[in-house]
């Protein structure tokens, strides 16, 4: 039981989205909390709503402000290099033509 609430709260605080914090996980959200990049904003009803001051595609995987270099990965179908279909020389058939 303490191993699947451990599991949870790790999740829940570094993986889920919250709505009610700019569509961030709290740990992201503290994180630009305190580097200045979330504005606060009261509602006439008194709530709070919270807007992130930078756009979303400038928050890495890593969680900084870096940019991510995009692995290089095989395609599914095992097809590589698809369209590199160029022929060198001249096109020659195996079998004599009568």
């Amino acid at each position: 039981m303490i191993e699947r609430l451990t599991i949870f709260y790790e999740k829940y605080n570094n993986v889920r989205l919250h709505g009610s914090i700019a569509n961030l996980s709290p740990r992201v959200f503290w994180d630009m909390w305190e580097q200045g990049n979330i504005t606060r904003e009261v509602l006439k009803n008194k709530k709070v709503k919270f807007h992130l001051n930078i756009p979303y595609q400038q928050l890495s995987g890593n969680m900084n402000l870096r940019e991510v270099p995009c692995s290089h990965s095989k395609p599914l179908d095992g097809v590589e290099n698809e369209n590199q279909n160029e022929m060198i020389g001249a096109d020659s058939s195996l079998q004599p033509s009568v």
